[in-house]
């Protein structure tokens, strides 16, 4: 990811903190009422996934992403919007989603929470994976009536080509089309520094 890192933002240390945003995040998404957070700095060796106390025998983890500019606050809220579209659909294909915002402790981060999951070393199996996704789209309804998304998604922090078109034909040209225009623009530019670093070393 093309951002900074900021120096608030080193999770890990004993002076770690929860910023109020994303305890309000916590707050409000919960389905089983108010959660008690932890409070003052936190314990635990990193605070992704942060750790939420519900209860004296119950522990939750969550898992937290921070994103500096306007372009982070675009990244993490279409991240949210898409992953809670995806997850009405098939809860156990994506972790559930649970707020996005911006960090109140440092000024122009934005954050993604959602629900932590454990992940495995391995590849899922594709005929089951490809399954998935077909019924995935098959149980899905466009607002519109048309294919796209109500926002920019990102493939990493590349944006994505998402305007409404009539056909998947269309959307899907559209699309790759600003990949490739990306793709050259990358290239120009690494073409563009060799050349200035050739020129250089001349000198």
């Amino acid at each position: 990811m093309n951002h900074k890192r900021p120096n608030a933002l080193l999770f890990g240390r004993k002076d770690t903190v929860v910023d109020p945003q994303v305890r309000n995040g916590l707050y409000f998404q919960t389905r089983s009422g108010p959660l008690a957070i932890l409070d003052g700095p936190l314990t635990r060796a990193q605070l992704c996934p942060e750790t939420v106390v519900s209860s004296p025998l119950s522990v939750m983890s969550f898992f937290i992403k921070a994103i500096q500019g306007d372009e982070g606050r675009s990244m993490v809220r279409s991240e949210y919007e898409s992953t809670k579209a995806i997850h009405c659909l098939q809860q156990d294909f994506v972790p559930r989603p649970i707020a996005w915002g911006t960090l109140e402790s440092v000024p122009d981060t934005h954050f993604l929470l959602c629900e932590y999951r454990e992940m495995v070393n391995k590849m899922p199996e594709p005929s089951e994976f490809a399954a998935r996704l077909v019924a995935l789209h098959h149980s899905s309804r466009s607002p519109t009536g048309k294919f796209g998304f109500h926002l920019t998604t990102y493939n990493g922090n590349l944006p994505r080509a998402t305007q409404w078109e009539d056909s998947w034909e269309s959307f899907f040209a559209t699309s790759l089309k600003l990949a490739l225009e990306l793709e050259q623009m990358a290239k120009a530019q690494t073409l563009h520094l060799k050349l200035c670093s050739r020129d250089y070393m001349k000198k």
